[in-house]
């Protein structure tokens, strides 16, 4: 390996041990290589019986998506105007401070204070309008709408890592974002266009290119992994995450390893199904087998520009 940093990516230490010695330490059995067709893909080391570790990852950044309903932008639970917690610096919403949000904000270890905090701090200038939509409705029949400020926070947490974990944001760009197809769909590119690319740069007075901008915004919509647990399906509130080495798996619909996802830390972590050869590519599910074969490969091209075979 290259570097210690490039070490600790593909190994950690054992719960049994505290040491920090090598022999404490589990390395993945898994390497990245690169083929024209599919791009970067994974391969077993060594051979791997059912059940083993595969893979952790830990996301280069977790974030609400860009058509959510109001949420805590540290934990993404659901908010109301009872449950509102103005952050004391931007007003943006937050969970009380009494929850492990406000441990988190008080100790300085706070995502939305590291990121997008300062930012919205300072005064919007007049004359911009977001382009909202409302007219969306929860299940339970109440009234919701679409902030479209939440647009700009996952793809501006993902830009800020060029300057605070470059090693992170150069992982990143050896992801994909299909940036020729998405280009096509045109309403998409427009809203993120004044949302996303023109709020950045014409009001928040950032130097990001618009190349830059809409290239994490590919990276997001190619890569990024859908959290939503039942108490944010339930009031529309969606988010994501992105792991810069998870996201090299491909699909397959009869995959030979299943990831698992953690609520609070959003660590994911990749075990194999069946016995995997060394050599044999490791894939996972992109969707679930239970959506049937015409859904799946109906939307899987519309979601990732391949098609299942």
């Amino acid at each position: 390996y290259c570097s210690q940093a490039h070490y600790n990516l593909h190994s950690f230490q054992t719960p049994q041990s505290s040491s920090d010695s090598s022999e404490s330490r589990y390395c993945f059995p898994f390497r990245v290589l690169e083929r024209e067709e599919v791009g970067r893909y994974v391969v077993a080391t060594r051979d791997i019986d059912p059940l083993e570790l595969i893979l952790v990852d830990h996301p280069a950044a977790f974030g609400p998506n860009h058509d959510t309903s109001p949420a805590c932008l540290e934990c993404l639970l659901p908010i109301d105007a009872e449950s509102i917690h103005p952050c004391e610096m931007c007003s943006l919403p937050l969970c009380s401070p009494t929850t492990s949000c406000g441990k988190r904000r008080s100790s300085g270890d706070s995502i939305h204070a590291r990121a997008e905090c300062e930012v919205f701090s300072k005064p919007t200038p007049t004359g911009f309008e977001f382009r909202v939509k409302l007219d969306r409705e929860v299940p339970d029949g109440k009234d919701s709408f679409i902030s479209p400020e939440y647009g700009c926070i996952t793809p501006l947490r993902l830009l800020m890592l060029k300057e605070t974990e470059p090693h992170t944001w150069d992982r990143l760009q050896l992801l994909m974002d299909h940036d020729e197809d998405r280009r096509k769909e045109t309403r998409y590119q427009e809203m993120f266009q004044v949302n996303v690319v023109d709020f950045l740069r014409k009001i928040c007075g950032f130097d990001y290119t618009e190349e830059e901008i809409f290239r994490v915004i590919g990276i997001l919509r190619t890569n990024a992994f859908h959290i939503q647990d039942p108490i944010m399906k339930r009031y529309n509130v969606g988010g994501r995450a992105i792991f810069p080495t998870f996201s090299f798996l491909s699909h397959s619909c009869i995959s030979n390893a299943r990831y698992s996802i953690e609520p609070i830390s959003h660590k994911i972590t990749l075990r194999s199904q069946v016995p995997i050869r060394k050599g044999d590519e490791i894939t996972v599910q992109y969707m679930s087998f239970m959506f049937g074969q015409c859904r799946r490969k109906k939307e899987i091209p519309s979601f990732w520009f391949f098609d299942c075979r």
